[in-house]
């Protein structure tokens, strides 16, 4: 996910000025985008993106992410490289997301949001319900579906569809050229992916299918 892109888009549009127990939220809770840098494994090697929401009346930091996976079935490489793969949105409070950074050696990013009023408070509630068990699970797809997407598009829709607006302009990058570039450490795991993708991946992205 190009984080870049997102934040600045997210302060143009702002103003100028895992419990048991149902979560309330006040009205000065925060909202954070985390980023871990990319990892020694090919399940790590793109990065990955998160949400992190504090304060308002919650009794611990909670992080959302979408990452979350079955690493144990037996297709696991196949279903990945051809992006069919089950994924699943994780509600987990905020030392154990970093202490799994801080165990695999990577670094971890927070930036806080500048949002409108009441945009926190609507994201905070819409993780809360979108974690549940039976709204949790997705189809990931590395291009169009997966832990980046899907926090750009619940920020998006928390400001009304800002983002999107914003973000028109065309890249100088394409979809395989993004994806490759973390593989290409694994050269045989590189040219099954790169063999298996579409060509929808050739197309010229916009910021906001970049973001």
């Amino acid at each position: 996910m190009s984080s870049v892109l997102l934040l600045t888009a997210l302060w143009l549009s702002a103003p100028a000025s895992a419990s048991c127990t149902p979560a309330r939220y006040g009205e000065d809770v925060r909202i954070h985008v985390l980023t871990t840098t990319q990892g020694g494994k090919i399940f790590n090697s793109q990065g990955h993106t998160a949400i992190w929401v504090s304060g308002g009346s919650l009794k611990e930091d909670m992080v959302y992410n979408w990452g979350a996976f079955d690493g144990r079935r037996d297709d696991l490489l196949p279903a990945f490289l051809s992006g069919r793969m089950e994924f699943w949105l994780a509600a987990e409070v905020y030392e154990v997301q970093w202490k799994r950074t801080v165990r695999t050696d990577r670094s971890l990013f927070a930036q806080r949001l500048e949002l409108p009023p009441g945009a926190g408070k609507k994201i905070a509630k819409r993780l809360k319900r979108a974690s549940r068990p039976k709204n949790r699970d997705y189809v990931y797809h590395y291009a169009n579906n997966n832990c980046a997407t899907k926090v750009r598009d619940v920020i998006d829709e928390s400001i009304g569809g800002q983002l999107q607006e914003q973000l028109t302009e065309v890249v100088s990058w394409t979809g395989r050229f993004d994806g490759g570039r973390n593989l290409a450490r694994w050269p045989i795991v590189w040219f099954a992916w790169d063999f298996m993708v579409s060509s929808y991946l050739d197309q010229p992205l916009t910021e906001w299918q970049a973001a």
